[in-house]
């Protein structure tokens, strides 16, 4: 079934402990080495070869398809110990689709949301489990002009007064303000961008008479009472293969145990509301239920480890609505934790 999952995040050197060679070196399996760093990577441990490409505008030099000439003069154009390097989205990809339509959606995407922008991407498919086919793509921060000089992320314009003349400080100096070169940091790019990815990918599965969809929408916006779970990866596969249960794995277990026990009180629910709407509706469920109704009952109630009644339900519910909360803040909490790691893994 075809999911939806996008997810972007911005990799940064915090204190010179993140290289962007290391991690193009390990989503691509290419091996690279760091100039900065003068060392280098390779990351070999994969079962299936990356399917990995660059993509970039027209008028960029096409050195820059050389993915370690690439990473090494954006790494070395930042001074700062605690840069931004790069913006990175992980995308699941349909497994509905054949392995060159998918490649041919992700390429469409790309091209259409980042490199018309001025961005170049680094796109590695991965394909270890064939029920989780995805994609990671590293997209630059600055831009390169046709000559290949990397380009400022800020630059120093005039300031003018109202009638459009140029201001002067008191020492007769002009004065000037810092922009951003770009708008590749809008606040609008994430939710423009996972419409987008919906948009497509239905398009694709459309043109391929495939009775699927997905939506970029959340469960809440969809009025869902059920809680997502969690996008696990290739780590947490590779635990549950070995007959460990990782913390992700563990988590989607919980969700997946609330979300049984919310479909089995819905059906109460549901039952209970066509039930008062007989006037001679009574709290004594035993006497007033049919025989098979009492039936679907006393599994629910076995199921559930309660008797059935009202109260019970509404305690049911309450309690419910605790986990719930519980989960939403321990999953924020762990996905961060994960995030953590994973910057290890890659650095």
């Amino acid at each position: 079934m075809a999911i939806f999952h996008l997810s972007m995040t911005i990799a940064k050197r915090e204190g010179g402990k993140r290289s962007l060679i290391a991690m193009a070196s390990y989503r691509s399996g290419e091996k690279l080495y760091s100039e900065l760093y003068e060392k280098t990577n390779l990351y070999n441990h994969r079962t299936v070869k990356p399917e990995a490409f660059i993509l970039k505008p027209d008028y960029v030099p096409n050195e820059f398809l050389d993915r370690q000439t690439l990473w090494n003069k954006m790494e070395l154009a930042e001074k700062s110990p605690n840069a931004q390097l790069c913006r990175e989205l992980n995308v699941a990809l349909p497994i509905e689709l054949n392995n060159s339509d998918q490649r041919m959606l992700i390429e469409d995407f790309v091209k259409d949301n980042f490199v018309s922008e001025g961005m170049i991407a680094d796109v590695a498919i991965h394909r270890d489990d064939e029920n989780n086919p995805h994609a990671h793509i590293m997209l630059t921060m600055r831009e390169v002009d046709s000559e290949g000089n990397i380009l400022n992320k800020r630059k120093r314009i005039p300031k003018l007064d109202e009638n459009g003349n140029q201001i002067f400080n008191e020492k007769g100096q002009r004065v000037t303000v810092s922009i951003k070169t770009n708008d590749w940091d809008r606040k609008s790019l994430v939710s423009e961008i996972r419409k987008d990815w919906a948009d497509k990918v239905n398009q694709y599965l459309k043109d391929r008479n495939i009775d699927q969809q997905i939506t970029e929408k959340s469960h809440a916006e969809l009025g869902k009472k059920e809680l997502p779970t969690i996008h696990e990866g290739f780590y947490s596969k590779k635990l549950e293969d070995k007959g460990v249960i990782s913390e992700l794995k563990r988590k989607n277990l919980e969700i997946q145990s609330y979300n049984d026990v919310l479909s089995e009180l819905d059906k109460l629910e549901n039952q209970e509301k066509v039930l008062k709407q007989d006037q001679n509706f009574t709290l004594k469920f035993e006497k007033t239920f049919s025989p098979l109704e009492k039936k679907e009952l006393k599994n629910l109630s076995h199921e559930l480890k309660i008797f059935v009644n009202d109260e019970n339900i509404d305690k049911r519910i309450s309690e419910l609505k605790r986990w719930e909360n519980s989960l939403i803040f321990n999953n924020k909490m762990e996905i961060q934790k994960q995030r953590l790691m994973l910057s290890k893994i890659s650095s």
